[in-house]
C-alpha cells in the first residue's frame, strides 16, 4: 500500500500553473486580435477583466479539482475535460459581468476568441506535459500491484501487465500478499450482507404492495359478510378474486387450502397474518379470531370502522409515494433548470458589445 502527497488539487499545482500561464497568452493574444497592441496599455477595465478570469480559474480548480486522474486520460477525454473547463469559465464569467451590469462595457468578440485560444493552448500544454511526466516515470512513485490468477496463466499475465504502455504501477517480486487472504471473509460478509439488503427491500415492497390491497380486501370481506355469507366461504370467493392483485390472491389461496385441508379456521387466519407480515392483515386476522364467536353482527361494526382507518392509510402512503416520485424526478428538474439558465445566458452574452 501507499499514501499520495500531497492530496487534492496540490498534487497537480503544476497543470494549474500551466493552465493559468495559457489563459494569460491566450487572453493577451485575443485582446491584441480584436483591438490592437496599444490596447494592451490603454485598457485598464481590460486588466480587471484579466483578474476576474484568473480568481473563476482557479477557484474552479480548486473546487472541481479538475486535474483528477490526468496522468491517466486519453485524448479524447482530457479534450473533453478543457472543453468543458473552459465553458464553465466563461459561463461564470458572463453571468457575473451580467449580473453585475458590466456586460456592455466588454467586447463579446474577445470573449469568443479567449475560449477559442485557451482552450487550443491548455489542450496541448497539458498532451506536452504528461508526456514529458511518462518519460521521466521515475519522477514519481508507482503503484504495487498484487495479481491472483492460475499458475498456469501467471507468467502470461505479468508480461502482458508490463508490456504496457505508460502503467502507473509496479509488480514486486517475491511478495506474498498473506492480507489478501484476510481480507476474503470480510468480502464474504459484505456480498452476504449486500444479499440480505436486497431480501429486506424485496419484502418490504411487497408489504407495501399488500398495504395498498388491504382497503379493497376489507371492504369486500365487509360487504361479504354483510350478504349473510360465511366467513369461510367469504375467503373462497376472495381467493377467486383477480383484483385483489397476484400476492394477495396467493395468501387467500393458502388460506383456502388449510381450510380445505381441515385446519380450524382460526388456525387458519392465524398462518394467513403471519405469512403477511403487515400489521395491518395482522390487525384484521386478530379481530376476526376475536369475534368468531360473537357473531357477524357486532363484527360488521367493527370492519367498517377498519374499512375507514384503511382508507385513510391508503391516502397517507399515496402521499407517501406521490413525495417518492417527486424526489425521482429531480434529474429532470436539473436538466429543465439547465435550458433555463441557458435561455438567460444567451440574451446576457448577446447583451456584450462587439
Amino acid at each position: 500500500m501507499y499514501q499520495r502527497k500531497p492530496r487534492g488539487w496540490r498534487k497537480h499545482i503544476d497543470f494549474i500553473l500551466l493552465d493559468i500561464a495559457c489563459f494569460v497568452i491566450a487572453f493577451i493574444l485575443a485582446v491584441i486580435t480584436r483591438l490592437g497592441k496599444e490596447s494592451l496599455s490603454v485598457r485598464q477595465d481590460y486588466l480587471t477583466l484579466s483578474f476576474l478570469y484568473l480568481v473563476v480559474i482557479s477557484l474552479l480548480h480548486i473546487v472541481n479539482n479538475t486535474f483528477s486522474g490526468v496522468l491517466r486520460r486519453g485524448y479524447f477525454k482530457e479534450l473533453t475535460g478543457t472543453v468543458v473547463h473552459i465553458f464553465l469559465v466563461e459561463m461564470l464569467v458572463i453571468a457575473y459581468l451580467f449580473l453585475t451590469k458590466q456586460s456592455s462595457d466588454y467586447s463579446r468578440i474577445i470573449l469568443m476568441l479567449v475560449a477559442v485560444y485557451y482552450t487550443v493552448f491548455a489542450y496541448i500544454v497539458r498532451v506536452l506535459w504528461k508526456r514529458m511526466l511518462h518519460k521521466k516515470g521515475h519522477l514519481f512513485s508507482r503503484a504495487a500491484v498484487y495479481i491472483v490468477t492460475t499458475r498456469d496463466l501467471a507468467e502470461e499475465t505479468v508480461e502482458r501487465l508490463l508490456r504496457k504502455e505508460k502503467a502507473e504501477y509496479e509488480i514486486p517480486k517475491n511478495a506474498t500478499p498473506i492480507w489478501m487472504l484476510a481480507l476474503l471473509p470480510v468480502v464474504l460478509v459484505a456480498v452476504y450482507s449486500a444479499k440480505d439488503r436486497d431480501l429486506e427491500k424485496e419484502l418490504e415492497r411487497r408489504k407495501r404492495r399488500l398495504s395498498l390491497r388491504y382497503p379493497e380486501f376489507v371492504s369486500k370481506i365487509q360487504l361479504l359478510l354483510g350478504a349473510g355469507v360465511s366467513v369461510r366461504n367469504v375467503f373462497i370467493r376472495l381467493s377467486e378474486d383477480v383484483s385483489l392483485g397476484e400476492e394477495l390472491q396467493g395468501e387467500l389461496e393458502i388460506v383456502v387450502r388449510d381450510l380445505k385441508n381441515g385446519m380450524p379456521l382460526r388456525d387458519a387466519l392465524d398462518r394467513f397474518g403471519k405469512r403477511t407480515a403487515n400489521p395491518l392483515y395482522i390487525k384484521f386476522c386478530a379481530l376476526m379470531q376475536q369475534n368468531m364467536k360473537k357473531g357477524t353482527e357486532d363484527i360488521l361494526v367493527q370492519l367498517s370502522g377498519e374499512v375507514s382507518e384503511a382508507f385513510s392509510l391508503r391516502k397517507m402512503q399515496a402521499r407517501q409515494l406521490g413525495e417518492e416520485v417527486g424526489t425521482k424526478l429531480l434529474i429532470p428538474m436539473i436538466l429543465m433548470l439547465a435550458v433555463v439558465m441557458a435561455a438567460l445566458m444567451i440574451p446576457a452574452f448577446l447583451s456584450f458589445q462587439l
